[in-house]
């Protein structure tokens, strides 16, 4: 069996490794879970009996396997020996996005982020630094794939994730609820720290190879840079986008006293 990926990730693609499946099985999704594998010897140490005994109590039971390359999945990646073929169930309802407006949401958007692992890397940071939703367009993003969902050590499962078209059109609409857009980019004069994070607010960020595109720039009501002091002239997306929803964070949290 060999699952079959596209850039809308309608169809069930594998996901790998102990942490993402265990977040897989906490998630209580598991009508969406079409088969799940580990290999023969899977469950000697202790956090791989812990998994079992897990994936057991929600009603599975995985299939033993001598290797994973007879059921498709690629020889190269890091499957800690199980993995579990799933039908995607990530996608949010984007009317999640209009019941936002009017409170103090902060979501990501992801522009030109094509690199799976800087991807899963935004999307953990963002679920464990308060982010309230991941929005994704169809072009220029990298789509789902088992690859996002380890580097994201399965935090893809806990956090809306909200599929678009057209990023430039969606922003100008969340615009007109009241979200203001913050576009990260090196080039821009005014640092994070001197930014308001307590409104409703999308965190725009684009790769650091092309970064954001410039029509979505236009779209945005604050460039914002993160001010550095090596000589480097820009930081890795996903590690830009955690110091943004630190600050965020940091300034909720003095609110809050």
């Amino acid at each position: 069996m060999t699952a079959k990926t596209n850039l809308l990730n309608d169809e069930a693609i594998f996901i790998w490794g102990i942490q993402p499946i265990f977040e897989l099985f906490s998630a209580n999704n598991i009508n969406y879970i079409k088969a799940i594998y580990c290999l023969e010897s899977f469950g000697r140490k202790k956090n791989q009996k812990r998994l079992l005994n897990l994936i057991v109590k929600k009603g599975l039971s995985p299939k033993r396997v001598n290797n994973f390359k007879q059921i498709g999945l690629k020889k190269d990646v890091v499957h800690q020996g199980i993995c579990a073929l799933v039908e995607p169930f990530w996608w949010a309802d984007k009317q999640q996005l209009v019941q936002l407006s009017g409170s103090d949401a902060i979501l990501v958007a992801c522009d030109n982020i094509t690199d799976p692992q800087n991807l899963g890397a935004i999307i953990r940071s963002a679920h464990g630094l308060g982010a309230r939703g991941i929005i994704l367009p169809h072009r220029c993003c990298a789509p789902i794939t088992g690859s996002v969902v380890k580097a994201s050590c399965g935090a893809v499962f806990k956090i809306p994730i909200f599929r678009i078209g057209n990023l430039a059109k969606e922003l100008v609409g969340l615009k007109k609820l009241d979200f203001w857009i913050m576009g990260l980019t090196p080039e821009a004069k005014r640092p994070i720290w001197d930014i308001d994070f307590l409104r409703a607010s999308v965190i725009v960020v684009g790769s650091e190879g092309k970064g954001v595109r410039a029509l979505v720039k236009k779209v945005c009501d604050e460039l914002l840079s993160i001010p550095l002091v090596g000589n480097i002239s820009s930081l890795n997306a996903s590690v830009a986008t955690a110091i943004a929803l630190y600050e965020s964070l940091r300034q909720r949290s003095l609110k809050r006293g």
